[in-house]
Order: C-alpha cells, then structure tokens, then sequence
C-alpha cells in the first residue's frame, strides 16, 4: 500500500489555527489537506509532513496532531449526519413515487387524461430523484467520506527546517 505524503510548509505557529480559537484548524489548512487528496488513489495512508521553523514542543507536536485528526473527525460526523437526512429524504420521495404510480395506474378517468398522466410523470420525477441521488450524489459523498477518513487516521511528522 502506497502512502500520500502532504507538505505544509508552516511559517509561523498561529497559521495552524483558527483566527479565533486555538483548538480548532485553520480552515485554510484544512481545505489544503482535503483537495491535496483529490485524484489520488482512495486505499492509500495518509502521512502529512509539517515542516516547521519555529520551535515546537513535543506537547504542542501532540495537540496539533489531535487539532488535525478532530477536525476531519467532526468533519465526517457531519457529513454522516447529512448523508442520514439525505437517506430518510430519498425514501420518502421513493415511498411517495411508488403511491404516485400506484394511483395513476387505478385512476380511472374516462375524459381527463391529464390528471392522470400528470400523476404519472410526478411519480416518475419522485423516483428519478431518488435514483439520481443515489447514483451521483452518494458516490461523490462516499468518496469524500473515505479521503476524510484517512486524514482522520493519517500519521502527522514534524520537521524543524533551519534559516
């Protein structure tokens, strides 16, 4: 198994950070870490090399390393839960697709073809949502997924780099 090596090339100590709170990442840097995965492989260890020239202590080394792997940990909470709701969402479309044909089917209207036929299309409309979630947004979702996961797990080095 191959692993992805991402630099960061770290100025100053504070560029790690949120503006407003040192326990949450910069959103920048988390960005960075996220598209530096995009068309790589989705199996492969993540190893992230901060090259660093101030001193940083080895406690600091760890709560960084802790920052990092919360952030995409929060990060892959939300989107489990996003993906839920989506989930719930397309059932429901599918439940109501499937009435909506249901009822096109036995509706018997012997001069108002519209209604029936606009029943119809609306039933398919409800369930081609929910196939198109399904094969376009959940695939896109799950990769997403699997690259914050390996920068959940991924081993972070520190390199002291000199003036």
């Amino acid at each position: 198994m191959k692993k992805i090596n991402i630099t960061v090339n770290l100025k100053n100590k504070q560029d790690l950070y949120n503006p407003y709170n040192n326990s949450i990442l910069n959103d920048n840097l988390s960005s960075y870490l996220l598209n530096s995965l995009r068309g790589l492989g989705l199996k492969e260890k993540v190893r992230i090399t901060i090259i660093h020239t101030e001193d940083i202590s080895l406690e600091e080394q760890k709560n960084i390393e802790n920052i990092i792997h919360t952030n995409f940990y929060r990060i892959d909470f939300e989107d489990a839960i996003h993906t839920k709701a989506y989930h719930i969402r397309a059932i429901i479309l599918l439940i109501i697709g499937i009435i909506l044909l249901w009822i096109s089917y036995y509706l018997n209207t012997n001069n108002i073809y519209i209604i029936e036929e606009l029943i119809l299309i609306l039933g398919w409309v409800a369930i081609w949502e929910v196939a198109d979630y399904l094969l376009f947004e959940d695939t896109k979702n799950r990769i997403k997924s699997k690259r914050i996961d390996e920068l959940t797990k991924a081993t972070i080095k520190f390199v002291k780099e000199d003036n």
